[in-house]
């Protein structure tokens, strides 16, 4: 039995039980400075089997609380049963964990969770069963997306969007078995609820026409992650979180920690590399940012805000085009240039080359209508 505060690495997700935190020090791994739980907490064994809980942020009310559990435990009345944990509850001690030990992805667990507050906050964890979890997939399925103002724009949610708010349910359950608000029985039901087929076919390219038009409807501002995109195949958030360090100009690259925590290392090209250095003589701004927050220079610019790349799509009359489809435009143009698969994969931060193997069949796509285009004697 033992009560403890965990300290934790803000960079490598790093952590460490500490009955003693007087100072959380720097990380072994990364060297950054390590900070503690706000909360105590305590574990203890029954039958072989490991319990821990997070109690309090004061120590005097942990210690009483495993001295009860040990009582419990000696007098034979200990029962192996976790108290109810509405979901709202839930949501907030995992919104909590996220926000400490995955800051990147805290923003996306709860817009997701959010759209999952109407059918779930009636419930408590150990209520929700694979059956709910399966009505909750029609009823999602059923609705509309929200991203338009006029209601007769938005489509049907897609299986894609179920699928990440499952995998946030998923991941809240497992965070909340670990901090004992959940019975590791209900958690395991809950993961097997399998994920919807999803349609990953769509991969929209832009064509050297409409980059003229685009180029010609976009603001200044605009210009500067749509060419990064371009130039790189980094994400939305990559290009407006780019800092002016993360530009080595000695290595000639960009050295980017994308989705996952992954460090990438892109080769600059020589169009990037000469924009960027104009970009930094004019900047209006002194910023440790490429692109700014407009009010706030020493913040980077929210990528679910719109910069002006959007109304630069309408101006130009492109249809079906969003922002990610510049990432599918350089992977697809890179693999036509180049055909190395493995150097695609590096840039673009992949775990698996299978991931990357999609843009061959587009590439194959060109060399078809290029080809028919050829036979045609090049009408």
């Amino acid at each position: 039995m033992a009560i403890y505060k965990i300290k934790r690495c803000p960079g490598c997700r790093y952590n460490k039980v500490d009955s003693r935190p007087y100072a959380a020090g720097l990380c072994p791994k990364c060297g950054k400075q390590m900070s503690f739980s706000d909360n105590w907490y305590m574990s203890y064994y029954y039958l072989g089997k490991k319990f821990v809980h997070s109690v309090s942020p004061v120590k005097r009310l942990t210690e009483a609380a495993l001295a009860k559990k040990h009582v419990l435990i000696s007098e034979g009345r200990f029962i192996d049963k976790i108290p109810s944990t509405p979901w709202k509850v839930a949501v907030r001690e995992f919104l909590t964990w996220t926000k400490s030990n995955v800051p990147r992805s805290h923003s996306f667990y709860k817009r997701r969770l959010r759209y999952c507050e109407s059918y779930f906050d009636v419930y408590t964890l150990e209520k929700v069963t694979p059956n709910i979890l399966e009505k909750f997939k029609s009823w999602r399925l059923a609705q509309k997306s929200k991203r338009h103002k006029d209601p007769e724009k938005n489509k049907a949610v897609s299986p894609a969007t179920v699928n990440r708010e499952l995998a946030a349910i998923k991941r809240m359950y497992s965070i909340c078995q670990k901090h004992g608000l959940v019975d590791p029985s209900v958690a395991s039901k809950i993961h097997s609820v399998e994920l919807l087929d999803e349609d990953n076919g769509r991969i929209r390219v832009l064509s050297p026409d409409e980059e003229k038009r685009l180029f010609a409807s976009l603001s200044e501002r605009a210009k500067i992650p749509t060419i990064i995109a371009l130039d790189t195949g980094l994400r939305r958030d990559g290009c407006v979180s780019l800092k002016w360090k993360e530009v080595e100009w000695l290595n000639d690259r960009i050295s980017k920690e994308v989705k996952g925590g992954k460090l990438v290392h892109i080769p600059l090209t020589p169009q990037l590399s000469n924009f960027l250095k104009k970009h930094r003589r004019t900047q209006k701004f002194l910023s440790q940012y490429v692109l700014p927050r407009v009010n706030a220079p020493h913040l980077p610019t929210r990528p679910n805000t719109d910069f002006g790349f959007e109304v630069a799509i309408k101006k130009a009359r492109i249809e079906d085009f969003v922002f990610h489809d510049l990432r599918h435009t350089f992977a697809t143009r890179f693999l036509e240039r180049t055909g190395d698969l493995k150097a695609l994969q590096e840039i673009l931060g992949h775990t698996s080359v299978k991931t990357t193997e999609k843009y061959l069949h587009i590439s194959d796509e060109h060399k078809k209508k290029s080809m028919r285009k050829f036979a045609k004697g090049g009408n």
